[in-house]
């Protein structure tokens, strides 16, 4: 739960989200607190919290969430603190992130470098929110009630902006305008013709025993009648929301290790962590465990802070795929690093890849043809549950996919006198394969329907009893109306947030 802060307009939300310092000052104001009472529970001095607010000194991460904690921010006093010095680095017109553990409200803080007008789509599989809208410096929040550990974020941009990713429900005192995916508020279909969309439809309307037209008109009660109505037209017409395309004078990841290791230079001092800090976030990856690895008594050894030191010193560090775990500490979704994934040829023509249990992200596949033979023919991708398939010619290519938690490994199955190279990181060349898998089997493609039904629903802020009311079309006679998303998310958002390129018409 928030706490409600009675911030003074007068301020401003430039003059708030200019520094963690700020941002910390308004939040404690708000919160009736004193600097000796922030301390006290805390474990700090008034002078320490007076030195955090005013910007002598750093706020430490550890200390961060304890103030987050008890200022009973949800995560958005640390998410927003961690967020402000993103500035420092060069703005894009693409970011990504996944919520891998979040359990509530999230946000991505969409800015410009200077006020002006900001276009794009914020991409979530099969569907998106689209963005048009004109801001100060401060920029927008685009919001969910919550979403699948399994579906990523992709903020495309037409200009260069910079993007951040967090929990919690920020609070309106901050005076940014917002856009969310509650109700189906601001959402546009990104690609009806997904064969995974298609495949849900049809089974909710055989749960629903053919009755197509209840079935519409629960559904229709529970989210924004307007906006399903909209959405029905496009999928009538098939038409997709694309996503602007990547500016080619824009940054590009690094594919040097001095250009990687600056980089990271950047990204920490960027986030506010230390050497030390980073080498316990970095342990701490190397210590999760994926729901797909196998149980095993062996515990990799922490990293030191002395090791980070040495990789940003240009010096041997001994850490396995550190400058991939550096990308994930950081937060850059796959920007920072090109780490090459190990893979073994099980068959003459499969490849079977061997990912560290740490990585969740995006992957880049680079393939060529080796051999006189090869010729044109189908590449098959698997991961666990969900698979493609993309035609080959005679030219290299590459395609770029992510992996999620309950993915597994990748299996890579080639047409003769191919191969493929597999690396963790992100490729703006590549081919981006975010749509048009499909189940591995029918089996797996039940349990699909149910977990995809069941995400949508999440982020649209729809409870499982309310879905499991529409599709089963019960006879209670309840005219249920979805209730939980005014009180999850403020409702600020305005038809004028949604654009008209991206979204659909009337």
């Amino acid at each position: 739960m928030t706490v409600p802060v009675r911030m003074p307009r007068a301020t401003g939300p430039q003059s708030v989200l200019t520094s963690p310092g700020s941002l910390l000052r308004a939040w404690r104001k708000g919160s009736g607190l004193t600097q000796v009472e922030l301390g006290e529970q805390v474990h700090v001095s008034a002078a320490a919290v007076s030195a955090w607010e005013t910007g002598v000194r750093g706020i430490p991460a550890r200390a961060l969430d304890q103030l987050d904690t008890v200022l009973r921010a949800g995560g958005c006093l640390a998410g927003l603190s961690r967020s402000i010095g993103t500035s420092a680095l060069e703005p894009r017109t693409r970011w990504s992130h996944a919520f891998h553990g979040s359990a509530g409200p999230v946000w991505a803080w969409v800015r410009p470098p200077r006020a002006g007008r900001v276009q794009g789509l914020a991409r979530l599989r099969v569907f998106a929110l689209g963005i048009d809208h004109e801001v100060g410096p401060e920029g927008l929040f685009v919001q969910a009630p919550r979403l699948d550990p399994n579906w990523a974020v992709t903020v495309h941009t037409q200009t260069p902006v910079w993007v951040d990713f967090g929990e919690g429900v920020p609070p309106d005192w901050l005076g940014v305008p917002r856009i969310s995916s509650a109700a189906l508020r601001d959402v546009v279909l990104s690609h009806p013709g997904d064969p995974m969309l298609t495949l849900v439809v049809d089974s909710v309307q055989g749960l629903a025993g053919g009755n197509t037209g209840a079935l519409r008109t629960r559904l229709r009660r529970l989210v924004d009648a307007q906006r399903w109505d909209l959405l029905e037209a496009q999928w009538r017409r098939g038409e997709d929301a694309a996503p602007p395309p990547v500016a080619s004078d824009g940054p590009r990841p690094p594919r040097s290790a001095e250009g990687q290791r600056a980089l990271h230079r950047r990204l920490r001092n960027a986030r506010g962590m230390s050497q030390a800090e980073t080498a316990a976030a970095v342990t701490r990856l190397l210590h999760e465990r994926l729901p797909t690895a196998p149980v095993t008594g062996h515990r990799r050894p922490a990293v030191s802070m002395m090791q980070i030191h040495n990789y940003e010193s240009g010096r041997r560090a001994r850490v396995p795929h550190l400058p991939a775990l550096l990308d994930r500490a950081y937060d850059a979704y796959g920007f920072s690093c090109f780490e090459p994934v190990r893979t073994s040829r099980v068959r003459h023509d499969t490849v079977a890849t061997i990912f560290p249990d740490f990585w969740l992200g995006p992957v880049t596949l680079a393939v060529r043809a080796v051999t006189e033979e090869a010729g044109p023919g189908p590449l098959r991708l698997s991961w666990r549950n969900r698979r493609i398939e993309v035609p080959l010619a005679s030219a290299s290519l590459s395609l770029g996919c992510l992996r999620f938690p309950e993915d597994g490994d990748l299996t890579v199955r080639l047409p003769q006198g191919w191969t493929a190279d597999v690396r963790m990181g992100y490729d703006p060349d590549a081919v981006e394969l975010v749509t048009d898998w499909v189940p591995v089997s029918p089996e797996v493609g039940l349990a699909v329907v149910d977990r995809v039904v069941s995400s949508l629903g999440l982020a649209v802020g729809v409870s499982e009893s309310d879905l499991q009311w529409a599709v089963r079309l019960e006879e209670d006679g309840a005219d249920r109306r979805v209730s939980a998303t005014g009180a999850v998310l403020p409702a600020g958002s305005t038809g004028s947030c949604t654009s008209r390129q991206y979204a659909p018409g009337p």
